[in-house]
């Protein structure tokens, strides 16, 4: 039985305690350009995959029979950026199995919109805290993406307040 407190700004104190392996993480995204032109003239999809198994290496495949999230699919011109070159994600929370890989893929559309013309991606190793930021290239830019991990529990948990 793992046992975890919390101290809120009214000092009063949560204990939360946990029975079982439910265990989950919550993750929150951030991606921005960080060098290089807007790579997304013609639109953008940010795709996140979930594997249970460790990618050893950021070339290492994940199969596409993974859980897949779709956390921003924008097709043609007018995407919502802010000034500091950051995509207006439609979605920014995932939550995965406290053990794996998540895999964060950036896509850029071409001229016809139909098609990936450049794309880049990172894996991340699941984490049950900390934040962690990662840069990869889509076409001549440089992406950056952070995502901070925090730790959920699915079921059996039993919380007092003191």
């Amino acid at each position: 039985m793992a046992r975890l407190l919390l101290e809120t700004l009214w000092t009063a104190t949560a204990t939360f305690y946990f029975l079982g392996q439910g265990l989950t993480t919550k993750n929150s995204m951030d991606v921005h350009v960080t060098e290089g032109d807007w790579p997304f003239k013609h639109g953008c999809r940010v795709v996140c995959y979930w594997s249970p198994a460790v990618a050893a290496a950021p070339t290492d495949v994940i199969g596409k029979t993974c859980r897949r999230v779709v956390l921003l699919d924008h097709r043609g011109k007018g995407m919502h950026r802010r000034p500091d070159k950051h995509l207006h994600l439609s979605r920014r929370v995932v939550s995965v199995e406290s053990h794996g890989t998540l895999r964060v893929s950036i896509e850029a559309y071409g001229k016809s919109r139909r098609y990936i013309a450049r794309e880049g991606h990172i894996n991340f190793p699941v984490q049950q805290c900390q934040t962690r930021t990662i840069e990869c290239q889509v076409g001549d830019s440089k992406v950056e993406v952070a995502v901070g991990w925090s730790l959920l529990v699915k079921e059996k948990a039993c919380l007092s307040l003191g």
